[in-house]
């Protein structure tokens, strides 16, 4: 038989799964050929493939090239071992908190604690309790409703506590405005308790609708992140746009808040918490500084939460240190 009689003729040898043949240009029959490995990330699963074809976002080629395998998805959770370094530190400093207010509660008539505003005082300890409470929110196993909440919930403790350590500076910058012909004293700077109330209430309200703006806009939602080819992190979107409004809503209080607190510092007497105001101010400013562009900007999807955790304590105990 002619056919099955023919000489065969191969300058190539047959190119394998996991390979791509490239033809050499002296073959203009394409009959020569080379056979080349797939690069990274790509694959082929047949002989004689003459391209290798990519693994798609979140996949990766097995050891031979042959199969795209998906890449086991991270999630953070409260179980890992920093999420109980981060919640345990904060139920701790709970429990810290407690104490100050029952302390400064059974001793709210004596002259120390009068002398530094006993309702504003818990209003400051009873954001920072909140603060404590909603920890770990950010660092449960995200889903889209785990995110709203951690949204929701974070956010109300620092706008509180930083609002009402504004009041405060507030009441004691009042004497700039004041003559040296009169007589200074608390009373004479204070404002009525409601007004104070209202205040803080109106200066969160507002740091809120800016949260809920945002969210209504584009909520946060549960999301698959790829820092590079080979992780999956399922974790809560970071909405940048909320953070840049939030975030510089809280700078802009915390500004106003230090130079207010400066101008006090020099206050003496029966003022004597003017200089632990500017000291809270300060620290909570530093700690902002150096730790929130970490959180937001320099940390990947699921380290974002413990730093971000880290960050609240920090601003926490620079109030309860300088304050208390």
């Amino acid at each position: 038989d002619p056919v099955t009689n023919a000489p065969r003729f191969s300058c190539s040898e047959t190119c394998s799964a996991g390979y791509e043949r490239i033809f050499e240009s002296s073959s203009p029959s394409r009959c020569c050929w080379q056979c080349k490995v797939c690069a990274a990330r790509s694959i082929s699963n047949r002989t004689n493939s003459d391209r290798c074809i990519q693994c798609t976002q979140g996949f990766r080629p097995n050891t031979n090239q042959i199969e795209c395998l998906r890449i086991p998805v991270t999630k953070i959770s409260q179980g890992s071992s920093l999420s109980i370094i981060v919640i345990m530190v904060n139920i701790v400093f709970g429990v810290v908190v407690v104490i100050t207010i029952t302390a400064f509660t059974w001793q709210r008539k004596s002259t120390v604690v009068s002398s530094i505003d006993y309702p504003l005082t818990m209003i400051i300890l009873a954001g920072m309790l909140l603060g404590t409470l909603t920890s770990p929110f950010p660092l449960s196993t995200p889903s889209d409703a785990v995110c709203f909440a951690s949204t929701i919930l974070v956010t109300p403790w620092p706008l509180v506590t930083l609002s009402a350590i504004f009041v405060k500076t507030l009441r004691l910058a009042r004497i700039i405005y004041k003559t040296q012909a009169m007589q200074i004293t608390r009373h004479s700077l204070s404002l009525k308790l409601s007004t104070q109330v209202l205040f803080i209430a109106g200066l969160t309200v507002f740091g809120m609708l800016l949260l809920a703006i945002f969210e209504i806009i584009s909520p946060t939602m549960a999301v698959h992140s790829y820092p590079d080819a080979n992780t999956v992190y399922y974790a809560c979107q970071l909405n940048r746009n909320r953070v840049f409004a939030v975030t510089g809503y809280t700078v802009l209080l915390l500004i106003v808040t230090s130079l207010c607190a400066f101008h006090t510092r020099k206050l003496k007497g029966s003022f004597d918490d003017a200089r632990l105001l500017m000291f809270a101010s300060f620290t909570m400013a530093l700690v902002w500084l150096i730790l929130s562009p970490v959180a937001y900007f320099l940390t990947d999807a699921y380290t974002r939460p413990l730093v971000d955790g880290a960050t609240r304590f920090g601003h926490m105990l620079c109030i309860w240190l300088c304050m208390f």
